[in-house]
């Protein structure tokens, strides 16, 4: 597409692809892998975000989505969703609201492109280990004026 929009004649272009190809210096699946795996440590993206970034860099779907499935352990991805959300979780914290916090949690990390069964695993793991440490929230005051007439 670049060569094209330079005034690059098409088959001066499939040319230079195709030796490139057959010398061994352009390889989309060698590049999807490692895009993955890089993309994934450096900067906790998930297998979400990375599609789209694979398919917006002009890699066959069909290539992305086998990378996807080579390079990606589940336990990978869930490891690094655990980091994303531990991180993101102390600025989190000043939202007084448990149910806005994890609404904000579970908002971050399906913008990093995890999917939402992740996302949900996670989320739980962070409310156990809240509630685990103490840090459960109390009832609202309008939970808290409900039992209270009901008690009456």
């Amino acid at each position: 597409h670049k060569l094209r929009r330079r005034g690059v004649a098409d088959q001066v272009t499939a040319h230079v692809i195709g030796r490139l190809q057959a010398r061994g210096l352009l390889d989309d699946t060698a590049y999807a892998h490692a895009y993955l795996t890089s993309r994934l440590a450096s900067r906790g993206y998930g297998p979400q975000r990375l599609r789209r970034e694979l398919q917006q860099r002009g890699i066959h779907r069909a290539l992305v989505e086998e990378a996807v499935q080579q390079a990606l352990a589940v336990e990978e991805v869930l490891a690094t969703a655990r980091a994303q959300a531990a991180k993101r979780w102390p600025r989190l914290a000043r939202v007084p609201d448990r149910v806005a916090r994890r609404q904000k949690l579970w908002a971050f990390l399906c913008r990093r492109g995890f999917p939402a069964a992740i996302v949900q695993q996670v989320l739980t793991e962070r409310m156990e280990e809240d509630v685990a440490a103490g840090e459960a929230e109390p009832r609202s005051s309008s939970a808290a004026s409900v039992a209270l007439s009901a008690s009456r």
